[in-house]
C-alpha cells in the first residue's frame, strides 16, 4: 500500500508578520540616516551612492532569514558594504566587507538586533547602525574610493579593472553602465 504525503506549503509563524513590519521600520529609519551622507535606498535593505566610476553600496542581510519563517521576534542585522564598478559586467565588478567581525574602539561587537514584537534594543541597534557607518562604513567606503587604489584591490576581478581602467580614461560601455544600475535597482538612462 502507497501513503501519500501532501505538502502543506511554507509554514507561517506568528511572527512572519512582525519581523517583516520591524525590519521596514529599521530600513525606514537607517534611510533617514544614511541620506544625509548621499546614500538613498533602491531596493529592498539596499542603499546606494554613485561616484564617477563606482557605486559605493549597503545591504541588510536579516541573520536567519533563509531558513523559512521566523520562529522568534528577534532581528539580526548583518551590514554588507560593497564598491562596484559600475563600467564592468555583473559578475565580479565588486569588492565587499561585513559587518560580523567589526569592533567599537571598545572591543565589543556592534549592536545590530532588537526585538520586533516588545521593541527592546531598538534604539540601541539604530544608534550602533549609524555609529557603524561613521566609523566602519565611511572610512572603509573613502579608503576605495580612489580608482587607482581600487585597481590594486586583491578582491577585484580582472573584468572589473579593465572596466574601471577604461572608466579612467573616459572610455564607458554605456550597457555596462545601465546593467549595473539596474542590478542596484537605480533606473538607468535611455540609451539612444
Amino acid at each position: 500500500m502507497k501513503i501519500l504525503v501532501y505538502d502543506e506549503g511554507p509554514k507561517v509563524s506568528r511572527f512572519s508578520q512582525i519581523v517583516t513590519e520591524g525590519v521596514k521600520r529599521v530600513c525606514a529609519d537607517f534611510s533617514e540616516v544614511v541620506s544625509q551622507t548621499g546614500f538613498r535606498k533602491t531596493k529592498n535593505r539596499t542603499w546606494v551612492r554613485i561616484n564617477d566610476a563606482t557605486a559605493e553600496c549597503i545591504y541588510f542581510h536579516r541573520l536567519g532569514s533563509t531558513y523559512g519563517a521566523p520562529d522568534n521576534a528577534r532581528i539580526d542585522i548583518r551590514v554588507m558594504l560593497s564598491v562596484r564598478v559600475l563600467n564592468a559586467p555583473i559578475a565580479g565588478g565588486a569588492i565587499g566587507i561585513i559587518s560580523d567581525p567589526a569592533r567599537r574602539t571598545t572591543g565589543n561587537a556592534y549592536h545590530h538586533r532588537f526585538n520586533a514584537e516588545t521593541g527592546s534594543t531598538y534604539d540601541r541597534c539604530l544608534e550602533e547602525l549609524g555609529l557603524y557607518m561613521c566609523e566602519v562604513a565611511e572610512p572603509w567606503f573613502a579608503e576605495w574610493r580612489d580608482p587607482e587604489k581600487l585597481m590594486k584591490h586583491a578582491d577585484l576581478s580582472t573584468e572589473a579593472r579593465k572596466g574601471l581602467k577604461s572608466a579612467m580614461i573616459g572610455n564607458t560601455d554605456p550597457e555596462a553602465v545601465a546593467a549595473s544600475l539596474k542590478a542596484l535597482g537605480i533606473k538607468p538612462p535611455r540609451l539612444r
